[in-house]
């Protein structure tokens, strides 16, 4: 069985979902980043 490795999430907070993800999952977020017209976290 092979590991998830990438979900994308679509939200309209990307401030409050990362700070919410990073408790809930209890890891590191690092800075958001602009890709493709879009920003991301991971």
């Amino acid at each position: 069985m092979n590991p998830i490795l990438h979900v994308e999430i679509p939200v309209s907070d990307l401030a409050r979902a990362i700070t919410f993800y990073q408790h809930w999952l209890q890891v590191v977020v690092d800075a958001p980043i602009l890709l493709h017209d879009c920003r991301m976290a991971y």
